[in-house]
């Protein structure tokens, strides 16, 4: 008999292969007592593909944590944090420090989606736009209140 994959599981898998295609590197999981999962990673330099062109960007700086809670829903099954380097200015981010990575009322976290395939390319995008913020006073992506 088959078993079933449990969704805790595919995330798992979905952090080991973006370990393996090395746009992430430095990954530690933390294991928890309580129900969730969590990692750490740093970036690799990846490609941004954005306004039908691409380009270079050395991500290598920042330090992730994501917060993955299969029993929670909505936006509050997962989380992204900035652990390094302490940013100076602050945009887009939730009370509790983690990024708004989505509008709330347009996006919610569902059953079946992945952490690298629905989670990573907007963290990449938020960094992306982040950084064009701080350099030009301009937040070049999509915006909402909160």
């Amino acid at each position: 008999m088959a078993q079933t994959m449990t969704d805790s599981h595919k995330q798992c898998l979905a952090i080991k292969r973006l370990a393996e295609k090395s746009y992430i590197t430095n990954v530690v999981k933390h294991d928890s007592l309580f129900a969730k999962l969590e990692w750490t990673f740093s970036f690799g330099s990846l490609v941004f593909h954005h306004d039908e062109s691409s380009t270079p960007v050395d991500f290598s700086k920042y330090r992730m944590r994501l917060v993955y809670r299969p029993n929670k829903k909505g936006n509050d099954k997962i989380k992204v944090f900035i652990e390094e380097p302490a940013l100076e200015k602050k945009k887009h981010f939730w009370q509790d420090g983690s990024l708004c990575l989505w509008k709330g009322s347009n996006f919610q976290w569902k059953k079946g989606m992945n952490i690298e395939k629905d989670l990573f390319p907007s963290i990449c995008t938020w960094i992306y736009h982040y950084e064009k913020w701080v350099e030009t006073g301009f937040w070049h992506g999509e915006e909402a209140n909160h």
